[in-house]
């Protein structure tokens, strides 16, 4: 097939998978059907979806996978998620019952799933679904009933709301604005982890204009002070990633993006203090 395909279209991607990931190890299946191909290159990128509730963003198993692909002669081959996202409201499931979660939660549970998986060998990332199904696998009201950015309305404990954008579709929008242009092969990581008290922090570089563009959050439910250096300008604009508001159904697509909450803080020294939050922020 692969051949095939090549012949037909020799800029066509071989994908393969699906992985379903359960976020921190790959399975068996995938690692004895990739050391079974012997370095044999009849594909091109790999496939792990995601899904998840909005704390387990993290794509650990990635470096599982860059690791063996690049064991097994596969450097070039990339790393994709070709189904991935979080929910929202509280779908039907057999018991133990899944937790309930907000639209404010995956919102901000997608820049970060965003900003760190591909600032970790992640490659490309595609969300579930703009519009979200309706009885999906004859389940309605299951959890691939709620992960669309927009509502259809129907089976995910919203009423009279199809085609209402949630505020997961505008903090995508705003991501895709802030950071349309990256350098996407060098983001750079400045602080991650409980190295850093679970503060994250990361700089975007647009390849067109060299603006940087810093993103960060905290996952520590104390305040933490950050300073970050080498900032060249006499202040910053600091933009919340998340709109201010608890539903989409709240917004006026026109004023977009005035309802994302913004300030301005002084430069001293070449030099910006912050306390992030849960609740990612754009600065710059």
């Amino acid at each position: 097939m692969s051949k095939a395909v090549k012949q037909a279209d020799p800029e066509a991607k071989i994908v393969l998978g699906a992985e379903i990931s359960n976020g921190s190890s790959l399975s068996s299946r995938i690692k004895s059907v990739i050391l079974g191909l012997n370095r044999e290159k009849v594909f091109d990128v790999v496939d792990l979806h995601y899904w998840r509730s909005t704390n387990d963003w993290k794509l650990n198993s990635t470096q599982e996978m860059r690791s063996l692909l690049d064991s097994e002669g596969y450097t070039d081959v990339e790393i994709w998620s070709t189904e991935h996202g979080t929910y929202v409201n509280q779908p039907v499931s057999p018991p133990p019952q899944i937790p309930f979660q907000t639209e404010s939660d995956q919102a901000a549970s997608l820049i970060k799933r965003y900003v760190y998986n591909l600032a970790n060998d992640v490659d490309k990332i595609f969300w579930n679904n703009l519009v979200e199904w309706s009885c999906f696998d004859e389940v309605c009201g299951g959890v691939f009933d709620n992960m669309g950015l927009i509502s259809d309305g129907k089976n995910s404990g919203d009423t009279d709301t199809l085609n209402i954008p949630r505020l997961s579709y505008y903090t995508y929008k705003l991501m895709a604005d802030k950071l349309n242009n990256s350098d996407w092969d060098n983001i750079q990581i400045i602080s991650e982890d409980d190295l850093f008290f679970d503060v994250y922090l990361y700089k975007f570089i647009n390849k067109q204009t060299n603006k940087k563009t810093l993103v960060a959050w905290s996952e520590n439910p104390a305040p933490i002070q950050i300073t970050i250096p080498n900032i060249n300008s006499d202040q910053v604009k600091i933009t919340s990633a998340i709109p201010n508001t608890n539903n989409g159904a709240d917004l006026n697509p026109a004023n977009y993006p005035h309802f994302f909450l913004s300030t301005t803080k002084p430069v001293i020294n070449n030099q910006v203090t912050i306390i992030p939050t849960y609740f990612p922020i754009y600065i710059g």
